[in-house]
């Protein structure tokens, strides 16, 4: 008998029609998949990392037994809890919009209707199946290379995602994860200037600025006539654990997001952001800009830049006015951020930069109290940086 291939198996699993052991490199049981190696399917045995026939959207790889098996596992999750879930077992995730399809294949012999006409046993060439079907087209080609089987799945496929429904109601938003913190200030500042302004117009008075002290508003930015606004410029790859999406949680709030989950969360691609440095006694604020690219500079602004986040990557300064490694970090502070369980870049290691490294000047995966020490870090080193050009 033929072997079944991975996903065919899969939704075996997903239907309850199958069983599931886990082994680790040794053979020996485990009840944890990112402790497993192999993973056992009644009589079939894959390595967990084995690809599948289901290809990720907009790309050439193959999402792998590990990551549809986890899905399937958490398929009662909503999308975070699943993402933060595969975030905290290091295993990778599906994307939000392959989850739904996905899922919906894998389980749609578990959930059909009684007395609903039995389908053929899910192919996984099916998927494979439907990419020859489209390449076939293009070439003018006859739809004969398509069997009866993957034009059942692909119809099944196309009915689920055709009824599929985005919800999205009050109670939806009440229970998300999104803060409203600032919206929270921003009200609180306005209705605070508003009251100020009637008072002095019954008083006869001049209306005078709000201060922190009377208002619990925020400090005046510490910026005299003349002054420009610095800027920090972060890495545009959305992989990079400091980007623009996560920024300004880290640098202004002390609080690291994973850059994953914070692009989850954001409804559009950032194309900037201004950090509020409030400095000690809260009298001050220094504004900053952050930006993930250097192609609208303008020359002149190149003297406000003053820090660079690193990939390890030359080709991340192409554009740059200074040519060399060396030319800029005599100019610019170079950090480069890292979890405390990784080894630095070689490149890094070269480089005339910060590296935020030492275990209590760290960025951990899931100890949060340790973000403002690696912040505090930063702070200190930019200042000390900022200082020695001035001198």
């Amino acid at each position: 008998m033929e072997a079944l291939e991975p996903s065919a198996l899969l939704q075996q699993y997903a239907a309850d029609k199958a069983s599931v052991q886990l082994l680790a490199g040794d053979g020996q049981p485990v009840q944890q998949l990112d402790a497993a190696e192999q993973v056992v399917f009644g009589g079939e045995q894959f390595p967990k990392t084995r690809s599948t026939t289901l290809r990720k959207s907009g790309s050439e790889e193959y999402y792998t037994v590990e990551t549809l098996l986890f899905m399937v596992d958490h398929r009662e999750s909503d999308f975070l809890g699943y993402l933060k879930a595969g975030v905290s077992a290091a295993i990778p995730t599906v994307s939000m919009m392959d989850r739904g399809k996905l899922l919906g294949m894998l389980t749609a012999v578990a959930n059909a209707p009684a007395g609903a006409p039995k389908r053929p046993a899910f192919d996984a060439g099916s998927v494979a199946g439907m990419h020859a079907e489209k390449k076939a087209r293009n070439d003018a080609e006859t739809s004969e290379v398509f069997d009866e089987k993957v034009s059942t799945d692909a119809a099944v496929v196309k009915t689920i995602v055709e009824r599929e429904q985005e919800v999205l109601s009050r109670n939806a938003l009440i229970c998300s994860n999104r803060s409203f913190d600032d919206l929270y200030k921003r009200v609180r500042d306005l209705l605070s200037q508003q009251s100020t302004r009637k008072k002095a117009a019954a008083s006869g008075t001049k209306a005078t600025p709000v201060s922190k002290q009377a208002t619990g508003s925020r400090a005046t930015p510490a910026r005299t006539k003349g002054t420009r606004i610095p800027i920090i410029i972060v890495p545009a790859a959305a992989t990079s654990i400091l980007n623009l999406y996560n920024v300004k949680q880290f640098l202004q709030d002390r609080v690291f997001l994973d850059s994953r989950i914070a692009r989850e969360q954001s409804s559009t691609r950032p194309t900037s952001a201004t950090i509020e440095r409030h400095h000690a006694g809260g009298e001050a604020v220094t504004i900053y800009q952050v930006v993930d690219s250097v192609d609208r500079l303008r020359p002149d602004d190149w003297k406000r830049v003053v820090a660079v986040f690193v990939t390890g990557a030359e080709w991340q300064f192409k554009n740059w006015v200074w040519q060399n490694p060396l030319d800029i970090f005599s100019n610019v502070k170079g950090y480069y951020v890292k979890y405390s369980d990784e080894q630095p870049k070689d490149n890094v290691l070269r480089w005339n930069v910060t590296t935020l490294e030492a275990s209590e000047k760290c960025v951990h995966r899931h100890k949060r109290h340790t973000d403002q020490v690696v912040v505090g870090e930063f702070w200190n080193t930019l200042d000390a940086f900022v200082a020695s050009k001035r001198a």
